[in-house]
């Protein structure tokens, strides 16, 4: 109200965005995660367009353990022979490029 206040509580707002405003803003989506059982869905953010590719890496070691085509903006994607652990997903399209971490458990 037009004075100075420090260490004043302000209102919080709850935020929640859907899958579908994140994925618009620009920022692809993998859920779950952690994934429990290997299985999960890869949403691709529409700066991608409708083609991208994607390579999937060990955080341990840095070997490339899976590569994919994406022809859809949905992928399910599944790894349930990989072993537990953290893996790197690179998503690559001539519009954009991003990483994000997976998490695999048991």
């Amino acid at each position: 109200n037009g004075r100075r206040d420090i260490g004043a509580y302000e209102a919080q707002e709850a935020c929640s965005l859907s899958n579908e405003e994140f994925a618009a803003a620009g920022t692809s989506l993998v859920y779950p995660n952690p994934s429990l059982n290997g299985q999960f869905t890869l949403q691709l953010a529409q700066s991608h367009g409708n083609s991208a590719n994607i390579a999937i890496y060990e955080i341990a070691t840095g070997k490339m353990v899976k590569e994919l085509k994406a022809d859809s903006m949905n992928l399910e994607i599944g790894m349930t022979s990989f072993a537990t652990g953290t893996y790197v997903i690179q998503i690559v399209s001539d519009r954009a490029t991003e990483t994000h971490k997976l998490i695999i458990g048991n």
